[in-house]
């Protein structure tokens, strides 16, 4: 089960804490980048990768976040709180409407990869 939570949050011994961001420039492309830890903010797993398939910072985040989910489950944590900035994005998926219509894959896919 994945959580998606935004702003710093308090971790419980049940969950393990993702931390990430994702990156864009228009002339550049981007990536995304993460780090796994436990309660005790211990390194658990990482993750570095480049997205060649976006064209704005919103998307970015929006890939970003599957990246997150996708890589979770390849290392086998099922149980993580996910922290992010990108709000509106983090908005839209708890309330499951709001996305920019260009991204409906793209938040279909997180919602599909996070139950």
């Amino acid at each position: 089960c994945c959580k998606l939570a935004s702003g710093l949050a308090p971790l419980s011994s049940a969950l393990l804490k993702l931390n990430g961001d994702g990156a864009w420039k228009e002339s550049m492309g981007g990536g995304v980048g993460t780090v796994v830890r436990n309660e005790h903010c211990d390194f658990i797993a990482g993750l570095s990768k480049q997205i060649h398939r976006c064209g704005s910072v919103k998307e970015m985040e929006a890939w970003a976040l599957l990246e997150w989910i996708i890589f979770c489950k390849e290392v086998v944590i099922f149980r993580v709180l996910v922290e992010s900035n990108a709000w509106d994005l983090i908005s839209g998926l708890r309330n499951k409407s709001g996305f920019p219509s260009k991204f409906d894959v793209l938040f279909h896919d997180i919602v599909l990869f996070s139950s």
